[in-house]
């Protein structure tokens, strides 16, 4: 579409085609019905809205109508669910006594442990490929969001477990789709898949607690810091870039984490 034909068209379909594509970047929590993305959701909608200002300011364009969509409001820390150290590793044990109950037993129990070791979105788990393992430095390549890489270590433990699944291995991913297809793919397990498996594990173990893949995640962080390890370390695993975000993550409880009760020796 050019500019001129975006001129033309009539205020409303214009209106209707942005409220279309916000609501395709859109994504939505199952489990509490809030936006799940709303920094991604904020940025995209502010790049459209500088563009229609632009076209206000240079072609003459009558209205912006991104003013008829407000941005979302964020929260100052965040809302995702997460586990402490000892539930993570009832998780992780409950998933590891399951491994013999299916075919993908092994490969589910593998993608848990990678989400909870090394802090990954599920979009990375789901690409991660065998070929990104470099054997001799125990260490493997992750593309993130954003489609930029980072190197991590693989923990002894971790490395074991894939050394004994790259035996099993049949395609390029580590966690291969096991859905039937008239035409034979080399294709991962879905996302979507991962977040019911985390989902519906959660919800088996812990009712009503909205565990999701993004738990895992965000309970990486929290455990971090409670061994106090330094924000560029954690930083560096979890692919942030700024402090901010290690900061938004960290919902540990704030009343035993004061300040104040460092100050009770004023009254000795």
């Amino acid at each position: 579409m050019t500019i001129t034909e975006l001129k033309k068209m009539p205020f409303t379909d214009l209106t209707r085609k942005v409220n279309g594509f916000l609501d395709s970047i859109k994504r939505t929590d199952p489990s509490t019905g809030r936006i799940a993305n709303a920094r991604t959701y904020n940025r995209k909608r502010n790049t459209l809205s500088s563009f229609f200002a632009y076209l206000e300011r240079v072609h003459d364009h009558v209205k912006n109508p991104l003013v008829l969509f407000p941005m979302v409001k964020l929260t100052k820390k965040s809302t995702t669910a997460s586990m402490t150290e000892n539930e993570v590793k009832r998780f992780l044990d409950h998933m590891k006594s399951k491994t013999a109950e299916t075919k993908t037993g092994h490969r589910d129990y593998l993608i848990l442990v990678c989400l909870s070791l090394l802090a990954l979105r599920r979009q990375e788990a789901a690409s991660l490929r065998w070929d990104g393992i470099n054997w001799q430095t125990h260490s493997i390549t992750v593309i993130q969001k954003g489609g930029t890489e980072k190197r991590l270590p693989l923990p002894h433990d971790l490395l074991k477990l894939l050394k004994a699944q790259y035996q099993r291995h049949t395609g390029t991913y580590l966690f291969q789709s096991t859905r039937r297809s008239k035409i034979k793919h080399d294709r991962p397990i879905s996302t979507s898949s991962i977040y019911r498996l985390i989902r519906d594990t959660g919800e088996e173990l812990f009712p009503g607690r909205g565990i999701t893949p993004h738990s895992l995640r965000k309970s990486f962080i929290e455990r971090a810091l409670d061994q106090k390890i330094d924000l560029v370390s954690i930083m560096n695993a979890t692919g942030h870039k700024s402090l901010e975000m290690i900061q938004y993550y960290d919902t540990r409880d704030v009343l035993s984490r004061n300040a104040v009760h460092g100050m009770a020796r004023l009254l000795k």
